[in-house]
């Protein structure tokens, strides 16, 4: 179900390939919700890589394009569980507050 403030719509990615987005309205306009998992928050946190890719980096660029009104994040409760495994809550905070303070998070 939809909340206030959301819209459905499908967008062409090529190939004849096609994804669902959800667009949901904050103070930017309307923005694709997309949901992270735990593992993106860990190669930022970690700045963690593999032989070939700086995985940190790609992970902190989806947090700062999030911020510069591009999308919002959805974050699961399944998902903070998983990071207070590996992550102090402290830190988790502060991260994810600067997210939910500009609107760019929904829990």
């Amino acid at each position: 179900m939809l909340q206030n403030g959301q819209r459905r719509a499908l967008e062409d990615v090529g190939g004849g390939r096609w994804v669902k987005k959800i667009y949901h309205q904050t103070s930017c306009i309307n923005m694709a919700l997309i949901y992270l998992d735990t593992n993106v928050y860990l190669d930022y946190w970690e700045a963690r890589s593999d032989k070939l890719r700086p995985l940190g980096e790609f992970a902190y660029s989806v947090l700062r394009r999030s911020l510069e009104c591009e999308f919002v994040i959805l974050i699961s409760d399944l998902v903070l569980t998983e990071l207070r495994s590996s992550i102090e809550d402290a830190e988790i905070k502060a991260v994810l507050s600067s997210l939910k303070e500009n609107n760019k998070l929904v829990v």
